[in-house]
């Protein structure tokens, strides 16, 4: 049930009519039994700004950044992780204790990627 304690999450990009990343989240939140949703929301360039207000006014808890808005959206946020400010780039948009934090997880899934494969690992 959606209701005012539901966690808002989603994802900002454009386009995002190929995206699955609704369908898994939301599956995950049902299978979890947590109350939360997650939401595709297609932004037009010319209003990433007031979109990224929007998520603070309407206390989403985080979501998730794709193209074209990786660097676009930096900006508009109010910190950095160290993660995001050395690629200058943001896939991950957090909001906590009213501010929105900006983070970049690829380079952390790239490597966990590399090593479930064995690849760095000594033999």
């Amino acid at each position: 049930m959606i209701d005012q304690f539901t966690l808002r999450m989603g994802l900002i990009g454009n386009p995002l009519g190929h995206s699955l990343s609704a369908l898994m989240h939301n599956r995950t939140l049902a299978c979890m039994g947590l109350n939360g949703i997650y939401l595709p929301m297609e932004i037009a360039p010319p209003y990433l700004g007031q979109a990224v207000l929007g998520l603070r006014a309407l206390s989403f808890t985080g979501v998730n950044v794709t193209i074209p808005y990786k660097q676009d959206v930096i900006p508009y946020l109010d910190e950095l992780s160290s993660e995001a400010q050395a690629c200058q780039a943001v896939n991950l948009i957090q909001h906590r204790d009213g501010r929105l934090i900006g983070h970049n997880t690829d380079g952390r899934g790239f490597m966990a990627s590399l090593l479930e494969e064995g690849v760095g690992r000594l033999n």
